[in-house]
């Protein structure tokens, strides 16, 4: 003869419903942040600088890893309408471990007046989801 199943308590209800969600705050959490744990260069601070027809991305890099030499540090560039201008690129030859280093990237006078808005990539090898033509 079958058992019949007792209901659950509001209280052991309650407490599931609230085990559920911190669960799912927790996952959640943890996706969103992989990217940012993974990633080895993060760019920590970063503006435009310059007026008219002389302008520079300046920022600074923080290395989380050990030692490396010939950083790319690129910065994709875009209009006022959101349409890619071009890749304007630096290279650090060393960033030494666990340290924040400074980087200008200069950009290109044709491009300068243009400019409204960049994204940033730092790594060893070239970014391979950057934009282009």
């Amino acid at each position: 003869m079958p058992r019949e199943s007792r209901p659950l308590s509001p209280r052991t209800r309650r407490v599931a419903a609230v085990a559920g969600t911190l669960l799912l705050v927790v996952v959640v959490g943890w996706v969103v942040t992989l990217p940012m744990r993974q990633t080895r260069f993060q760019v920590v601070e970063h503006r435009l600088e310059g007026a008219g027809g002389t302008i520079e991305v300046q920022g600074r890099l923080r290395n989380r890893g050990d030692e490396a030499r010939g950083v790319l540090v690129e910065a994709y560039l875009y209009d006022d309408e959101n349409r890619w201008l071009g890749t304007a690129q630096g290279t650090l030859v060393r960033a030494p471990a666990d340290s924040v280093i400074p980087f200008a990237i200069p950009i290109d006078p044709g491009l300068a007046r243009a400019v409204e808005r960049y994204s940033l990539y730092a790594g060893l090898e070239p970014n391979p989801f950057a934009p282009g033509d």
